[in-house]
């Protein structure tokens, strides 16, 4: 859209080259662990993610090259979260705060995201979704329910890389309180207590799939309330430790109703 004399042209910030190198920033995170090392671990995947948001510092050969060589430095935190770290220390780059500065950023920053990520995928989102595909699969879903669940995987790993490395570009070393203020700590605890109540409820039916040649009538009735209980016992705010309670008081349910 043409923008008229009268209008001066409205930038916003990190306009330019560094918005234009995240689409390959993002590619190259979702590669991030090809390149672990003993040395460095993710160090080298993580500089290598950031060089095309590294590009505005070109024009002085000094800042680029130190700029590189700290992006490349020793990291490590979960896979799926390394974009906010990778986009929180370019920024800061471009903005210019010094070396060491950047370099305790990432070193804060690497811990608290490698207890995030295991929590909100390993402990999460991967039991949930095998869960559920188990569960598809026993009602005679076919393999289109493992291409279903292996496609949603992929895309909610797409989305939270995207997240994370936007996340970064925005807060620069503001990224404490962004992510704070995200409220993906909230998230990770709900996702692990879901996990939980998917996986205690598939447990009987799977085994029974695998041990015989199907389900009883009535056999979602277990499953139900198990789900039952868990949406209760969120509405009532009742304090449940973990969700490893959850998954057996799922299965102790599931199995009073098939042993009933």
């Amino acid at each position: 859209m043409a923008v008229g004399p009268g209008r001066p042209r409205r930038r916003r910030r990190g306009h330019g080259p560094m918005v234009r190198g995240t689409v390959p920033a993002t590619l190259r995170l979702l590669i991030v662990q090809a390149a672990w090392t003993y040395e460095r671990l993710q160090g080298v995947g993580v500089g290598f993610a950031s060089l095309p948001l590294l590009e505005p510092l070109r024009a002085d050969p000094g800042r680029y090259r130190a700029a590189v060589g700290r992006s490349t430095e020793l990291f490590n935190a979960h896979p799926y979260l390394t974009g906010i770290a990778v986009g929180a220390a370019a920024r800061a780059e471009i903005d210019g705060v010094p070396g060491g500065t950047i370099q305790r950023l990432k070193t804060a920053l690497a811990g608290p995201l490698g207890s995030l990520g295991d929590q909100l995928f390993w402990i999460g989102v991967v039991p949930a979704v095998m869960a559920a595909m188990l569960v598809a699969l026993s009602l005679s879903a076919g393999l289109s329910a493992v291409g279903l669940g292996v496609a949603l995987y992929l895309l909610l790993r797409l989305y939270i890389t995207v997240w994370g490395l936007r996340l970064g570009l925005r807060s620069g070393l503001q990224i404490a309180g962004a992510l704070k203020a995200s409220g993906l700590t909230d998230q990770v605890r709900r996702v692990g207590l879901a996990a939980g109540l998917l996986v205690g409820a598939a447990v009987v039916p799977v085994c029974r799939w695998l041990a015989g040649p199907g389900l009883t009538p009535g056999w979602w009735v277990g499953p139900t309330l198990g789900l039952a209980g868990g949406v209760l016992a969120a509405l009532v705010r009742f304090r449940v430790p973990s969700a490893r309670h959850l998954t057996l008081a799922a299965i102790v349910v599931v199995l009073f109703w098939q042993l009933r």
